[in-house]
């Protein structure tokens, strides 16, 4: 095995490698670990002491040679912990090198699990997108804006900001708590608020239609509350969620109330606190 160190503060590395490691090699001890990986910030190998680059070996690594087959500038947009899933599908799907708009397909499709040229109609759009989102795979601006110009292509959503719906999560629940409340209004139901956010200019429906705003005359300076914990989210609950995302609630900002008048359930991060 080997440990892996990183160096940052020179005088706190030569404490650690001195005392853990040099003094139980020099006694013939395996120590901690029988090899150690120094990790340098920078790329200049000189920035390390001069007796751990004398004895050691440099290696130096890149994304553009960990991933030969694919684009570079679409490479280094991926989020490090996606890194090593992406480095799986380069090592066993990628049999060539692939253009720019190519490498952004594959990664979509094996990071991110979404293939949008695949996506046929709103019912397939809303299905993948719910999904990517809940299992917490956001994409990146880049892949978004690829993502939402094949779509858009294709007639999906022509008008509405898809790429915002495909790296945000809360912008996209927003979409969707407005969509539910429309549907419940359908129904006849609707929940009992005393204060109003500002609504966009037009809402979207999940048949792909575009509707004026509802309108209200009621004060935007009041509360909403759920289960009297304060929520940091800026828009009224689905019913089985505090707020729209997973951001947790703070103090002293804007609470929520579910819109079916049933108490959402307080999954709060911060709720033991409240």
């Amino acid at each position: 095995g080997f440990a892996l160190l990183l160096y940052q503060d020179p005088f706190a590395f030569r404490a650690e490698y001195e005392e853990c490691y040099r003094a139980a090699w020099d006694r013939g001890e395996p120590g901690p670990a029988p090899a150690l990986i120094l990790h340098l910030p920078g790329a200049d190998p000189n920035e390390a002491p001069w007796d751990i680059v004398h004895q050691g070996r440099v290696v130096r690594l890149s994304l553009a040679e960990l991933f030969p087959r694919l684009a570079y500038s679409t490479v280094r947009q991926v989020e490090p912990e996606h890194l090593a899933t992406l480095f799986h599908a380069h090592q066993t799907e990628l049999q060539s090198a692939r253009g720019e708009n190519e490498s952004k397909d594959f990664i979509l499709e094996h990071v991110y699990q979404l293939t949008p040229r695949s996506i046929r109609n709103p019912v397939d759009f809303w299905r993948e997108l719910l999904r990517m989102h809940f299992a917490n795979r956001a994409l990146p601006s880049l892949f978004a804006q690829h993502a939402a110009g094949i779509l858009q292509g294709k007639g999906l959503y022509a008008d509405q900001p898809v790429a915002t719906w495909l790296a945000s999560k809360s912008a996209l629940l927003r979409v969707v708590q407005e969509a539910w409340f429309r549907y419940l209004s359908t129904l006849g139901l609707d929940g009992t608020r005393t204060g109003e956010l500002p609504r966009p200019d037009a809402l979207v429906n999940f048949h792909g239609q575009t509707m004026p705003p509802r309108s209200n005359s009621r004060s935007s300076t009041a509360t909403y509350r759920c289960w009297s914990i304060p929520c940091s989210l800026t828009a009224p609950c689905i019913r089985w969620r505090c707020g729209v995302s997973r951001q947790g609630c703070r103090a002293g900002s804007r609470p929520a109330l579910c819109r079916t008048q049933r108490r959402c359930k307080p999954w709060c991060s911060m709720a033991s606190m409240a």
